[in-house]
């Protein structure tokens, strides 16, 4: 390009600057294309080429392992019978029999060891029999008989007459007005309206059918329901009411609650929403309470109060505080000590842990505390006394969502033996304790996973093993289970199908539960929900459970030790 230009500038004729001029642009047009020409888009791909030929076939490979079994085959034919075996040889001829010392009677003949029999007469008897029987002297013919049975159906002839029908005052009923499942009943000199058992009027014992008794409707109960039988053989039931935000105890005055006496408790302010109970030494029921109550200037509380009835019937009750440190008491659950003492197991919510009340008076005004698990934020807890006489805990962690046990190793629960005992996804909710008759835990709970029933029974005192079965896996089965042992020594559990919207039972066949039989027992309305089981002293259950259709509190009072009406 420089050489071009000095060219140019060499140049003096004007045409010769024009022509060079002309060669200069025609030179830089060819080395733009040429240039473009190096920077080009690629060009299109040309047509496949033909396919090549086959190569040659590889060596063959070694030997695949052996293939699983096969089914077994079919049972072969029964092969054909067997020729006879040839008969055996005769045996030897008996000795001869003979009739020394054989006597016949009167009408029979003995002749040459042969015994004979002279039927005479004219009837048609083939039988042999005596003849010198005595017969009565007299018979009775159809006109006696008849004679004798009108007199004796004459009013006036008949003995032994009660006195209230002897006095002939044209007794009646009509002025009765029994319930459902009530029958009559006389006592004291009057008809009454009594439950439907075979006992005396009330006693719910020895019934005749399963009774449903209405303790209350139209409530919005708390997360919980509680009962237990008090010591004059009755239950004896509390659960908390959204509606009124008061704590409502039962005394029921029949085994069966067809009669009872209901109190709105109000020394316990707002708090309820999560309760249990039990039975002092003393016969008064013990309760315990979270209290979540919004005052008017929005402070909100949250702890764990005790409320302790003055009487077996609750009557009145005095309630104190337990624990105000930080959020604390939902998912409570109370048990009495052999001395007397509560036992409260609990949430600690704000520190995220499982917390142990001791109280040091029966009406838990003062207590100690321990913490039962401190690593994991909890709930659903349940607390009983085990066959060592110290606190045994179930509760459901609420990360893990496994099951967990702690055994308190003192009565005070500051040492303690920690097992989860069910490690599966999501599971632990609404568990239920009891202990069996070989001593050791059983409890009831239900796994959301599966959306089944299990129940896991102890191997050991401190639940460190332990064996777990699926009780009911039918679909949706097992929310809220309430267990309690049968009166022959085995677990029976009480819980919700939520398929069916009904109350269940199941029965268990042996200590472990690991086999059962179940059977619905109401299904009507929703029910099955929040229930609460306890056993009298026929070894009948009751339940008390909630059914959604107008929010009620009922009470299913079994028939027998296996809720099953007679004749049903």
């Amino acid at each position: 390009m420089f050489s071009v230009i000095n060219y140019l500038n060499l140049s003096t004729s004007k045409s010769s600057r024009i022509i060079r001029l002309a060669v200069l642009s025609a030179l830089l047009s060819l080395s733009i294309v040429a240039f473009a020409a190096c920077d080009g888009a690629a060009g299109v791909d040309g047509p496949q080429g033909p396919t090549g030929t086959s190569g040659g076939q590889g060596e063959i490979g070694s030997q695949g392992p052996a293939g699983e079994k096969g089914d077994t085959g079919e049972k072969g034919a029964i092969g054909s019978v067997g020729t006879q075996g040839e008969a055996g040889a005769v045996g030897a001829t008996g000795p001869t029999g003979s009739s020394a010392g054989v006597e016949a009677g009167t009408g029979i003949t003995l002749i040459d060891d042969v015994i004979a029999a002279d039927l005479a007469g004219t009837g048609s008897a083939t039988s042999v029999s005596r003849s010198d029987h005595d017969h009565d002297t007299e018979y009775y013919g159809s006109t006696v008989i008849d004679a004798a049975i009108a007199a004796s159906s004459d009013w006036t002839a008949l003995t032994s007459v009660p006195v209230d029908i002897a006095d002939g005052d044209a007794d009646t009923l009509a002025g009765l007005s029994c319930t459902n499942g009530q029958t009559a009943t006389f006592a004291d000199g009057s008809w009454a309206c009594g439950s439907s058992s075979g006992g005396a009027a009330g006693d719910g014992l020895n019934a005749i059918t399963n009774l449903t008794t209405l303790i209350d409707s139209s409530v919005a109960t708390g997360q919980d329901m509680a009962m237990a039988i008090g010591v004059d053989g009755f239950p004896f039931i509390v659960f908390y009411n959204r509606n009124s935000r008061l704590i409502n105890a039962v005394h029921c005055t029949a085994t069966d609650c067809s009669t009872f006496d209901k109190v709105q408790q109000s020394s316990a302010g707002k708090a309820g929403e999560f309760l249990d109970m039990a039975i002092g030494l003393d016969g008064c029921p013990v309760i315990s309470l979270y209290d979540n109550t919004t005052h008017a200037d929005q402070t909100v509380e949250f702890n764990l109060k005790v409320m302790r009835c003055a009487d077996i019937a609750c009557s009145t009750a005095s309630t104190v505080f337990v624990d105000n440190d930080g959020d604390v008491g939902q998912y409570n659950s109370i048990t009495i000590r052999p001395n007397g003492m509560p036992v409260i197991s609990y949430r600690d919510t704000t520190n995220g842990q499982l917390k142990f009340a001791f109280c040091t008076d029966a009406a838990c005004s003062t207590s100690e505390f321990a913490i039962a698990d401190s690593g994991n934020d909890v709930t659903h807890t349940e607390i009983i006394i085990g066959f060592d006489e110290l606190p045994l805990i179930a509760y459901r962690t609420k990360v893990a969502q496994s099951l967990n046990v702690v055994h308190c190793d003192t009565e005070k629960c500051t040492s303690k033996t920690q097992t989860t005992v069910d490690s599966t996804a999501n599971t632990g909710e609404y568990i239920s304790l009891a202990v069996g008759v070989d001593g050791l835990v059983v409890m009831a709970y239900f796994d959301r996973t599966s959306d089944s029933l299990k129940v896991l029974h102890c191997i050991n005192l401190q639940c460190g093993a332990e064996t777990t079965t699926v009780v009911d896996n039918s679909g949706s089965s097992g929310q809220w289970p309430a267990i309690v042992i049968g009166q022959d020594g085995y677990p029976v559990v009480f819980y919700e199908d939520k398929f069916k919207t009904a109350l269940k039972m199941a029965k268990c066949t042996d200590v472990e539960c690991s086999s059962s039989l179940s059977k619905i027992l109401v299904l009507d309305g929703v029910a099955g929900r929040k229930n609460a089981a306890a056993m009298r002293s026929d070894g009948s259950p009751v339940i008390l459970y909630e059914n959604l259709d107008a929010e009620k509190v009922n009470l299913f009072s079994c028939a027998n030790v296996i809720c099953q009406p007679y004749g049903g």
